[in-house]
């Protein structure tokens, strides 16, 4: 007889838990039973004995081992809470103070040796003239009456652009201000009319009139004094004092021309009055034998053989130059030596050296000139000055 399969049923056994286990089991489970009901009663401690000091939850009223004189439970008192300490006031941290922005940044020293910076505001490049003093004016025998008597004037450190203020330039200004030329206001400008070869007031004419793409490198004309200070202010500069500009113009060694005591034309130094503008006009006074390549004004620039001591170009020539002050014929007779500002009040502000359509003695460095502060032709422009 054949053994039939084997099963083998297995049960399944548990181990046997120590009793010493049990017992601290169960003695965990109590102590921790009891610490929650001790937290839980702290935290309605809201009365206590006045003579055990024991802590009772608030729905009690008298301890439960102490007795009064008469035998009677003590009645138990609330727990007088502590007051929260006020929470300290807040401070605000006070606002960063804004740092103020530099409105130029150094750029290079020129090959006269003087200091170059970036305005930022504009894209100028701006020139530190150094404090110091040097002759203004001409002496007897030179020059017109009101350029005498010279003399000496000290001013103090300063920053002038090194060219004219360009067409793009002005027309950023006018963007961004919504500046309207006295050209634009009063409808007419002052320019050489060809055909009776007379100045007239033309109408319609502004700074727009001769502002192109090719010209945008080329100095703003039909400018007043009025529109040059304006301009002035948005960039946060200001025009430059008539003594400022003489000494940017000559330096310190009484200089005739910018680039020395040569007339003009003697090398490519300017845009004057020259051959190719005598094509134009051919009854124009000119620098003879003189051919700058431009018979209106020329881009900034265009002549660093004209330069000045301190590196700053078309100080002769292209546009007239506002200056800030009134016009004095007479005010070097009274001239403080330290930087001076003009009189006090006048009829006509200042222009200083000459322009595209002039030659000869008005582009000398002293050569001084007054007319109104509205009035604006084809060859006024200016650039501007700064001091910290």
């Amino acid at each position: 007889m054949s053994a039939g399969p084997c099963y083998i049923s297995v049960v399944p056994t548990t181990r046997a838990t120590p009793r010493s286990s049990l017992r601290v089991s169960r003695f965990l489970r109590i102590t921790l039973h009891s610490l929650l009901i001790t937290l839980s009663l702290l935290s309605l401690a809201l009365k206590k004995c006045p003579q055990c000091a024991k802590e009772y939850a608030d729905t009690e009223n008298y301890c439960a081992m102490c007795e009064d004189a008469e035998g009677k439970p003590v009645r138990l008192k609330p727990v007088e809470k502590p007051k929260p300490k006020p929470a300290p006031p807040k401070t605000e941290s006070p606002a960063p103070t804004p740092q103020p922005q530099p409105k130029m940044v150094a750029r290079v020293k020129n090959q006269q040796g003087s200091d170059e910076f970036l305005w930022l505001k504009d894209s100028s490049v701006m020139i530190r003239i150094p404090a110091g003093e040097f002759w203004m004016g001409s002496p007897e025998g030179e020059g017109d009456n009101d350029e005498r008597p010279q003399h000496k004037v000290y001013l103090s450190d300063y920053y002038i652009d090194k060219h004219e203020v360009t067409n793009e330039q002005f027309e950023r200004f006018v963007r961004a201000a919504g500046h309207q030329t006295d050209a634009e206001r009063l409808g007419s400008g002052r320019v050489y009319d060809k055909d009776s070869s007379k100045w007239i007031d033309r109408k319609g004419v502004s700074w727009r009139t001769y502002y192109s793409y090719a010209t945008r490198n080329h100095p703003v004309i039909l400018v007043s004094w009025n529109d040059a200070k304006a301009y002035c202010d948005w960039a946060g500069k200001r025009l430059p004092t008539e003594a400022e500009w003489e000494k940017a113009a000559r330096g310190t060694d009484a200089r005739q021309c910018p680039w020395g005591n040569s007339a003009p034309g003697s090398s490519r130094n300017g845009n004057f009055a020259d051959e190719a503008a005598k094509r134009e006009f051919p009854n124009w006074m000119i620098v003879s034998g003189y051919d700058d390549g431009y018979v209106r004004t020329a881009p900034v620039g265009t002549y660093p053989a004209g330069a000045s001591p301190y590196g700053c170009l078309d100080m002769a020539g292209n546009v007239w130059e506002w200056c800030s002050d009134w016009y004095g014929e007479t005010y070097y007779g009274t001239s403080p030596s330290n930087n001076p500002q003009g009189p006090s009040s006048g009829s006509s502000r200042v222009l200083r050296g000459g322009s595209w359509y002039n030659c000869a003695g008005l582009l000398r460095c002293a050569y001084r000139c007054g007319v109104g502060a509205s009035s604006r032709d084809d060859g006024d422009g200016f650039r501007c000055s700064y001091r910290q």
